[in-house]
């Protein structure tokens, strides 16, 4: 995984945490500081790597206005304390909201969202269905309520935290680019960070996508270095590579295109 997935599946954590927030059945001056801080931590990384955040993860941070705003609700035309089906009452099934409009003796529903229902069988199962999604949907709110309750918000600037990030990555980086070397038994030669000018592309192996800002590059062929731990000494042909005689591709190419030249008597 390149490092700018990384940060961006942070991000959308820290969304999908924020929307949480939005659901919960009630607010409360600790739920509303910690969402606030939430808020503005994405904020500050959104100032350092706008580039994280594409058009639908700022959308999913913008539509999340304040805490307790949705929170999970049992359609209201559902009453609740029915202790079996009533005719013109509604309720809940998997596909939906339905009502029942008669009960000759079994259910006529609309819609139609139990195909078959004519049955001892399928009664029994539409209210047991019924009863079951209730039950869920209240069981979620508490979830809901207790993990907006207890969050525990970020402790960390947004700088330190993409710091964080970027340190874990170089040295899984290196890990893997040293693995990679081994498999094609080839001294390794170690990474840098480019000085040259910016460039982005894919890697030939596994199709992740590399960018020079962020990513090193090998010390021998100078291509940026994947997550995966590819690099060109181990290019060879079309998506895949295979062992190359030597180690600095990069060199060969530069006395093949200029060869030295030959002293005259």
């Amino acid at each position: 995984m390149s490092l700018l997935s990384r940060m961006q599946n942070r991000c959308q954590a820290y969304a999908s945490d924020l929307a949480m927030f939005v659901v919960a059945s009630r607010s409360t001056a600790a739920s509303q500081a910690s969402f606030t801080a939430l808020r503005e931590h994405l904020r500050g990384l959104y100032k350092l790597r706008s580039d994280v955040f594409d058009s639908e993860l700022v959308a999913r941070i913008s539509s999340c206005t304040s805490v307790g705003a949705t929170p999970l609700h049992i359609d209201s035309r559902i009453l609740v304390g029915d202790g079996k089906f009533v005719e013109g009452h509604f309720y809940l099934a998997g596909h939906g909201t339905y009502q029942v409009l008669s009960l000759n003796p079994f259910p006529t529903i609309s819609p139609a969202v139990y195909p078959k229902c004519a049955s001892q069988y399928f009664m029994s199962h539409m209210w047991k269905e019924h009863l079951r999604l209730i039950q869920a949907t209240h069981d979620r709110q508490r979830s809901i309520d207790s993990f907006v309750q207890t969050y525990s918000r970020p402790r960390i600037t947004p700088g330190d935290e993409l710091d964080a990030i970027k340190l874990t990555y170089d040295l899984e980086i290196a890990a893997a680019h040293r693995a990679f070397f081994e498999s094609i038994d080839i001294t390794y030669p170690g990474t840098r960070v480019s000085k040259r000018a910016h460039r982005t592309t894919r890697c030939y192996k596994c199709r992740d996508h590399l960018d020079s800002a962020i990513d090193t590059e090998c010390n021998s062929c100078r291509w940026i270095v994947c997550g995966c731990g590819a690099c060109g000494c181990g290019f060879g042909g079309v998506g895949y590579p295979r062992r190359v005689v030597g180690i600095n591709v990069f060199k060969r190419w530069t006395r093949y295109c200029n060869p030295p030249a030959i002293p005259v008597a």
